[in-house]
């Protein structure tokens, strides 16, 4: 008889199953799994807030990134070319973007067009 194979999410199942069931206690039945006590609560907690559907695998990749770029660089390039312009103060600009759009004489209330003017 071959070897069965066992997806991560049976074995998640068996042990949460097996965790109501109270015949073990958590200290013998992570070790018994090969996991940490934290993983097996995490576990536990996570079948108690959503059922199966909690315990699938979820994404380790972050829901945002803190140094991404805005959305501003992308209705910047939008507004130069098409032919509304885009009314910004100083203000909603990023610092690194102010020297690579705006002249040193200009005003930090004065508002700034971009895109082509309708002249």
């Amino acid at each position: 008889m071959p070897w069965q194979t066992v997806t991560p999410m049976e074995e998640i199942i068996r042990f949460v199953t097996l965790a109501q069931t109270d015949r073990f206690t958590m200290t013998d039945l992570c070790e018994q799994f090969g996991i940490s006590r934290k993983t097996g609560y995490k576990h536990l907690e996570r079948y108690a807030a959503g059922g199966l559907k909690a315990l699938a695998a979820r994404s380790h990749r972050p829901h945002e990134c803190p140094h991404r770029n805005t959305a501003l660089p992308r209705r910047l390039c939008a507004a130069m070319v098409s032919s509304t312009p885009l009314t910004l103060t100083v203000l909603q600009l990023p610092k690194l973007h102010l020297r690579q759009i705006l002249e040193p004489s200009r005003s930090q209330r004065e508002p700034l067009q971009i895109g082509r003017s309708s002249q």
